[in-house]
Formats: C-alpha cells, sequence, structure tokens
C-alpha cells in the first residue's frame, strides 16, 4: 500500500510543484490580507508578575516596564475605589514594538492590553497628554473594567462573564466616551481639556449636531467624522451627564447594564441612573451644546481647494509654486499622495499607499520623496520611496527601517527621522551608494514627529513631544546644537519654512484653537497669522498666499489664505513638569522567560448548535478550543511559535474528520501569501455517503487591490490541490477559483467577475449547488470536472443609517443582478447550465461592530432545461 501511495504521489508531483512555482511568484505582487497578532519567534519575551498585572515584554523593550508597572498598578488601584470590585483574573498587558502606529487596543474576554510602544505622529490622537503611556493605558483599563467589572453579589454575571462581558456590547460612543472621561480625571490632561476635541465640538454643534446612535459602532457610517464620531460625541455625552448628574452618574450607568441580563440594554441603565430615558438625555445634551457653544465671523477666510474630506494631510508646495503635494485617507478611496494643480484645480492621484507625514522636492521639481507604511511579517515599517514624475515610476530607497520626513539635502543625499526604539535620531542615506550614516542623537526626553528644512539647507525644525508636551526645536546642521524655539504647555506643531527662508511658520493651540504664528528668524520676534473659526494646520507660507490644511465640517481640506493678521506677540518658555523617562535595560529580579502555556486564558461562545470553549496565550502563540453540538466534537490547536504555523484538528461524532499540517505567510512590501500543507481524513459529499478523503492537501490564496479615482480593483486567486485516496481509490483532485471587483467609489457599485475550475479523478467529486458550482435552481448532479463563471453588478438602493434603539443599527439597502454559467462532466456525459438573478440585502449591527450582520433575500431563475425558479434567504454574521 505505501508503493502505491508513493507512486501516485510522485506520478502528481508536478502539479505540486506548478502550484508552489505559481503561489511564490503571487506573494511577490499581490498585497497583504488581514493577519491576526504575529509575534516574531526569533524574539525573546519575558514577563513579570506584580500585585494587580501581568506584564509581557521583549528583551528589546525592557526599559518601558517600570513606568508601565507604575502606571497600571495606580490606575487599577483607582477604578477599584471607584468600582469596589476587582479584575478577575487580573489584567495582561502586552508591549510590542511598534515606532509606526502609537496605540493601545483592550480585549475584554481575555482580561488583555495591547501597548505600542510610539508617541503620536501627528496631532489626530490628541495633542494634550503629558505622558502618553498613562494616557492610552488608563483609557485602555477604563474599557476592561466597564466592559468586564461584575458586580461582588451577580452570581449569574460571574457565570456568563466569560462568554458575554457585561459591558462589552455597549454603544461605542458609551464605551469610548466613558473611557476618554476616565483617562481626563484620572490623568493631569486629556482629551476633554484638549482644543483639539473642542474644535470638533464646535465644529459638529455649529453645523448641526448628529443623532449619537450613528456612533454606536465604529463603522456605522462612511461620513465624516467616520469611526472618529464615537470618540468625539461619546466623550462630550459623558462629560454632560457628569457636569448634570455628578461623577459617580457614568459608574451608576456601567453597573447598572452589567447587572441586567440583556448586555444591549444601556437604555434601561441610563433611566435607572439619570431618571430620564436615553433619547431625552440626547435632546437635552443637544440644547446644552448649542447653548455652550458661541459663534463668531473669524477674522481669517479660508477658501477650501479640495472638497474630499476625511484625512487630508502632509501639505507640500512644489518647487514651480504651481501644485500642491499631500496625502488623502478616507472610506471608499484609495489612500495615496495626490497632487493639486493650482491654475485648473485638477487633482491627481501619483501613487497608493499609506503616506507618513510630509513629501519632499528635489530642487528641480523633477523628483519626490516621501515615507510610506509597508507591512512585514512581524511588525510593520515606513521606508522611504522616490517618485520619478519624468518617468512616472515609484521607486524604494529604504529597506525595514522606520524612516520619516525625509528631506532632500542635496541631489546626492537624503535626510530622515528615525523612531527606533532604542534611538531616535537623525540619518542621512547616500543615494549614490545607498550608506547610512548617523547625524543626531535626540535625549530621551524628546520624541520627533517630522522636521522641515531651511532653503539654504543649513537649519532643520523639528517638532516632537518634549517631556509629553509638543513642543518645536530648531537644530544647526554644522553646529549640531539642539535648541527648544517654544516650551510650554501648548501643543506646538507642523513647522515650515517661509519661501524666502525669514521666517519659520508653525500650528498652535496657545489661544484656545489651532491657529497659524510664525517666528522670524532674523530679529526672533514671534507673530500670530490667523483668526480661524476652526484649526489650521502644516501651513505654507509663499509670497502670494498662504497654503494651510484646514478643518471644517466634513473634515480637513487643502485650502487658501490670502490675508495675514501678522500680530506681534510675546512668546515665554516655562519649565514643564518632567514624566517618567525610560530606566535602564536591567532584567528585573522576577522576570522570567515568557512561557505560553503559563499565561493561557479562557473564553466560552454559543454555537448555533451547541458551545466553543477557546484558550490562548497574550501573544496568540499557542490556541486551543473545543466545540461541542448535538451531534459532534471538535477539538482544535494552533501553534504560532515557530516562522511556520502549525495545526492540529480531530472532530469525532457522525462524521470522522482530522488533519495535521502547517502553513507557512510570506510578506514582501506590504504584501502576503499563506501556502497551506496538510494531511486529512474528511467526509465527502456525494452519492455514496461512506465516501471519505484521506491524504495531502495543498492550498493557497492571496489578494491584490489597486487603481485610481475612477475604478478600484480587488483581485484574489486560490487554488487547491489534493493528492491521496477517496473510498480507498487513488486519486487527485485539483480547484482554481479566480475573482475580480471592479469598484466605483463615487458611485460605491461593484462590478464583480468570477470564474472556477476544478478537475478531479474520483467520481462525484464535484455538484451543482456546492460550494465550488453556488449556481442555484437546478437538480445536484455530480461529475469529476466543472467550469463555473459568474458576472454580477451591486449597487446601493438607500443608505439608511437607521438607529433602532441602541441594539440595532441598519446601515444601508443594496441591490444586485447576477448571470451565472457552469458546466460539469463525467466521461460519459457533459451538461451545461445557466441562470440569472438578483438579490436584496441589508447591512446591519447588533450592538456595536461587534456582531455585524449581513441578510440577503434573493431570486435565482435558470434558463436552462430542468430548472426551477428558486427563492433563497440567508443571514451572515460573525461573534
Amino acid at each position: 500500500m505505501v508503493k502505491i501511495k508513493l507512486k501516485y504521489f510522485l506520478k502528481n508531483a508536478w502539479i505540486f510543484i506548478i502550484l508552489l512555482s505559481l503561489s511564490s511568484i503571487l506573494w511577490l505582487s499581490f498585497p497583504s490580507c488581514d493577519a491576526a497578532l504575529r509575534i516574531s519567534p526569533h524574539q525573546d519575551f519575558f514577563s513579570i508578575s506584580t500585585p494587580k498585572l501581568e506584564i509581557i515584554f521583549p528583551a528589546s523593550l525592557r526599559n518601558y516596564v517600570p513606568e508601565i508597572v507604575e502606571i497600571g498598578e495606580t490606575t487599577i488601584e483607582k477604578l477599584e475605589n471607584t468600582f469596589h470590585s476587582t479584575l478577575t483574573p487580573k489584567p495582561q498587558i502586552v508591549i510590542l514594538d511598534s515606532s509606526v502606529a502609537s496605540n493601545a487596543f483592550a480585549y475584554t474576554l481575555w482580561q488583555k492590553i495591547i501597548v505600542l510602544s510610539a508617541y503620536p505622529a501627528d496631532h489626530l490622537s490628541g495633542t494634550h497628554f503629558g505622558n502618553w503611556f498613562k494616557l492610552v493605558l488608563t483609557h485602555e483599563l477604563a474599557h476592561l473594567f466597564q466592559g468586564g467589572i461584575i458586580p461582588q453579589e451577580e452570581l449569574w454575571g460571574k457565570m456568563l462573564g466569560k462568554v458575554i462581558p457585561p459591558g462589552a456590547l455597549q454603544p461605542a460612543w458609551f464605551k469610548e466616551g466613558y473611557a476618554i472621561y476616565t483617562e481626563s480625571t484620572l490623568n493631569d490632561q486629556g482629551r476633554l481639556q484638549d482644543p483639539l476635541f473642542e474644535m470638533y465640538w464646535r465644529e459638529e454643534t455649529t453645523n448641526g449636531l448628529k443623532n449619537p446612535s450613528l456612533f454606536g459602532g465604529y463603522g456605522y457610517t462612511d461620513e465624516w467624522p467616520g469611526s472618529l464620531g464615537c470618540y468625539v460625541y461619546g466623550a462630550s455625552l459623558c462629560a454632560y451627564i457628569v457636569e448634570r448628574f455628578g461623577a459617580e452618574t457614568l459608574q451608576k450607568i456601567v453597573i447598572y447594564q452589567n447587572r441586567t441580563a440583556n448586555p444591549f440594554d444601556l437604555a434601561r441603565a441610563v433611566k435607572k441612573a439619570t431618571g430620564i430615558t436615553l433619547n431625552q438625555l440626547f435632546r437635552d445634551w443637544g440644547k446644552y451644546m448649542l447653548e455652550k457653544t458661541t459663534t463668531q465671523s473669524p477674522a481669517t477666510q479660508i477658501k477650501l481647494l479640495t472638497n474630499k474630506g476625511f484625512y487630508t494631510r502632509g501639505l507640500t508646495i512644489a518647487p514651480d509654486g504651481m501644485h500642491l503635494v499631500y496625502s488623502l485617507s478616507r472610506p471608499r478611496f484609495l489612500p495615496g499622495l495626490r497632487m493639486l494643480a493650482l491654475s485648473s484645480n485638477q487633482e491627481k492621484l501619483l501613487i497608493t499607499g499609506e503616506i507618513k507625514g510630509r513629501a519632499s522636492f528635489s530642487d528641480d521639481g523633477q523628483k519626490v520623496i516621501y515615507s510610506k507604511r509597508v507591512e512585514g511579517k512581524y511588525r510593520d515599517y515606513v521606508d522611504i520611496f522616490m517618485y520619478d514624475f519624468q518617468k512616472k515610476q515609484e521607486k524604494r530607497m529604504t529597506q525595514y527601517l522606520r524612516a520619516l520626513s525625509p528631506l532632500f539635502l542635496n541631489n546626492h543625499k537624503i535626510l530622515f527621522l528615525s523612531r527606533e526604539p532604542a534611538q531616535e535620531g537623525i540619518f542621512v542615506l547616500d543615494l549614490d551608494n545607498q550608506e547610512i550614516v548617523p547625524v543626531y542623537s535626540f535625549p530621551s526626553s524628546f520624541h520627533p514627529i517630522e522636521m522641515v528644512i531651511s532653503p539654504d539647507k543649513k537649519l532643520l525644525a523639528i517638532s516632537g513631544w518634549h517631556y509629553g508636551y509638543a513642543d518645536i526645536a530648531l537644530l544647526e546642521l554644522e553646529e549640531g546644537y539642539l535648541r527648544f524655539l517654544t516650551q510650554d504647555q501648548a501643543a506646538d506643531l507642523y513647522p515650515s519654512f517661509s519661501e524666502n527662508g525669514k521666517y519659520l511658520c508653525f500650528s498652535s493651540d496657545r489661544n484656545g484653537k489651532y491657529d497659524l504664528y510664525a517666528y522670524s528668524l532674523e530679529n526672533g520676534a514671534f507673530f500670530r497669522l490667523t483668526d480661524v473659526a476652526s484649526g489650521v494646520f502644516e501651513s505654507i507660507l509663499c509670497k502670494d498666499a498662504t497654503y494651510t490644511v484646514a478643518y471644517h465640517a466634513g473634515g480637513y481640506e487643502v485650502g487658501k489664505i490670502n490675508k495675514l493678521l501678522w500680530q506681534k506677540i510675546t512668546l515665554t518658555k516655562e519649565p514643564l513638569p518632567e514624566v517618567n523617562t525610560m530606566s535602564p535595560d536591567k532584567p528585573f529580579s522576577t522576570e522570567k522567560v515568557y512561557q505560553p502555556l503559563k499565561h493561557l486564558r479562557f473564553r466560552i461562545l454559543p454555537q448555533v448548535e451547541g458551545v466553543k470553549l477557546e484558550s490562548q496565550d497574550p501573544l496568540e502563540k499557542i490556541y486551543f478550543s473545543l466545540n461541542y453540538n448535538f451531534s459532534d466534537v471538535k477539538i482544535q490547536y494552533i501553534n504560532r511559535a515557530q516562522p511556520v504555523d502549525f495545526h492540529l484538528s480531530v472532530q469525532s461524532g457522525k462524521q470522522d474528520e482530522w488533519s495535521f499540517g502547517a502553513s507557512l505567510p510570506v510578506i514582501t512590501q506590504n504584501r502576503q501569501g499563506v501556502l497551506k500543507l496538510s494531511l486529512i481524513q474528511k467526509p465527502v459529499e456525494s452519492s455514496s455517503p461512506s465516501h471519505h478523503k484521506r491524504g495531502l492537501l495543498s492550498e493557497f490564496a492571496t489578494k491584490q487591490y489597486g487603481g485610481n479615482d475612477a475604478w478600484i480593483y480587488r483581485e484574489s486567486f486560490e487554488g487547491s490541490w489534493f493528492v491521496g485516496y477517496c473510498n480507498q481509490e487513488p486519486g487527485s483532485e485539483l480547484v482554481l477559483q479566480y475573482t475580480k471587483d471592479y469598484v466605483v467609489p463615487t458611485k460605491n457599485s461593484i462590478l464583480s467577475f468570477s470564474l472556477a475550475e476544478g478537475q478531479s479523478s474520483f467520481e462525484d467529486a464535484f455538484a451543482i449547488g456546492d460550494q465550488n458550482i453556488p449556481l442555484k435552481g437546478y437538480p445536484q448532479i455530480r461529475g469529476k470536472n466543472f467550469l463555473y463563471g459568474e458576472i454580477s453588478l451591486s449597487f446601493p438602493l438607500k443608505v439608511l443609517y437607521l438607529p433602532l434603539g441602541n441594539t440595532f443599527f441598519i446601515k444601508d439597502l443594496r441591490g444586485k443582478v447576477y448571470l451565472q454559467g457552469a458546466s460539469i462532466a463525467n466521461e460519459n456525459f457533459g451538461e451545461e447550465f445557466f441562470a440569472i438573478g438578483g438579490e436584496l440585502s441589508a447591512r446591519a449591527f447588533l450592538g456595536n461592530d461587534s456582531i455585524p450582520l449581513l441578510l440577503t433575500a434573493g431570486l435565482s431563475y435558470p434558463i436552462s432545461r430542468e430548472g426551477k425558479p428558486e427563492f433563497y434567504l440567508s443571514l451572515d454574521t460573525s461573534f
């Protein structure tokens, strides 16, 4: 038997070689798919246990741990006093190496927080926090208490807490609003005191407040303020509740909801805590905001040059003074670097990708350099890219760095900022030999954001977090001496040199809103240049006009200012309260080498026909699950602790099934692919119910996207090849699937093409109506080979944005028409089938984004013989 299997495998090995070669090529050309948390197996992790926390960290970030421990222990004690209860088990805090993103994430079911070791690289996360890690850690610990705290007397809550934490499904506006209130009251600063949020509240109120229920989830609406809305509206609503009803009322709402058997019932908790309904609270808050907000005609007028809204950033002007370059990120459109011709106001998408900070032109204007996010296998990077306007080509200049604010020093050298945790500094890249040399290292009390260079290439202006406050410093390249231009608790950001090199401009909130200021490099005088209604950022002072990124009710836009104030002011440096700096990189006496099995946590998930028990460690290196339903028991194990992932799955019951194998994710320059090899046994749906497949299964899947503002395409290619036995007969089976979507961003319509082909040596391997041939309205005809194709057009019917209480939200209705065709064949026959059909679908959410729903009703009409019209109804969700 062994000889037969080996002989058959060798006979068909060429198919596997072709698939492997094809998937390798696709890995190099297809952008990434979303991936779970992946930790490098080559990175050493350690853990320490404190009275209230477990801290997991890599050796390279050991110096962050004392500060995290001090903040965490102190904050948990304050929250325990607030709720008169403790978190069980104690939270796990994972510190990860990241200089690309600055954030933290709370996982209530796992009692886990992930902290990314980076200060913000722009103003969008807020600018008044003093100590960034204290703010984000307090925010995320508030989520754990808010979502998972169980009153001591509530036995049912302790039992159900591992299934659905009572507060985990609260509307996002309340969840984030409560956390912002907590971060702002337990710390010296926070977003409740931030002029940035005052700007958001002022513009929203002036232009008409939206129903806060629109922000019950992070992705409910595609309109500004989008996912930011739950923070903006939630912070204001929670602050209003405290001002009107007292600080203890917020805690009462959390506790009342956590005591109810309905995890969605925030309205009942609000009524019990405040005495008024949730809708009445919304109305009263709206009136309060209107009375509180004062409107006045701004002294500075701004003409908007763009109209796409959302996040427009990184404004730069070309040497010819006739073109502006900036990046844009907004729903449905591709992110990327754009150019605006000032003479015609025509916008052009130059390149796609997530751009970080400002771009920089060469002196002749023929090239532009910029920083762009690059996805890696275990972490993301920011590398420098160059776009050549003559060749219309993009070239990657660095590999796997954290390189920000690239600047042309001359035609042969580029300056850039590095945000490596071990050493933040300025480096120079030699374009001739690709050598990178350090120029300046920043002190640990200063974390750079961006830098600009004077027209004479002698002076750098650098914005950054100075003891946690946003200040601007100057650096003479020849002297190498850093001196601070501003030093106070105001947020001073986005420096830029004037066209003539006489002034340094910057944005500041020192008057309570973000205006433009200037510093004279000749006599040291300071000037206030604008008095705007909202805020201006990243301004460029030219001879005839000033260009800026201006905020308004639709988001951030490129704008033009023709007249400046030039009001002379006095700026005084202030001593800053020092925050904890990182401790020396020395091992702790209590630290241990991280062992995944000793840190496992579990949760219980209800299933349609049973229950699922899951367990994993905080770094997600080890995963176990046990599924039990009325007829089967399934055990699954995944190990991600090595470069190759290993998996084992065993199912016993009506059908015995198992698989064991490995998968290898490969990512190159923001691209990802996965090859999976498994030994399997699984039942086969065929004319004979006793059929099983046993053998080797290889699979791969890749995705790609691209396009422009008119069309965005999404492409996917999947394949599987099986060689082994089916019902004791040797054979092989090959299935290939290809799909391409064309999206019209302005219409939100999607034209899709899909093609699938299968060839098998097994009898009755494929059938009309199965997952490979989703053709409806025909009997289940089987064969050994098939070809399937579909053309469809999906289009919006109605954007609803319809909240039903605080539990259910209907986003929109979409329609779809399609044409399907398939052929299926055996040795003795071959038949073709066609159908046309249509679908009506509704996208909705239950609770918040935790439970998305897609309800679809469709009618398929066969246009070949033997078919009958078929109506179908489906409900897709994930939990």
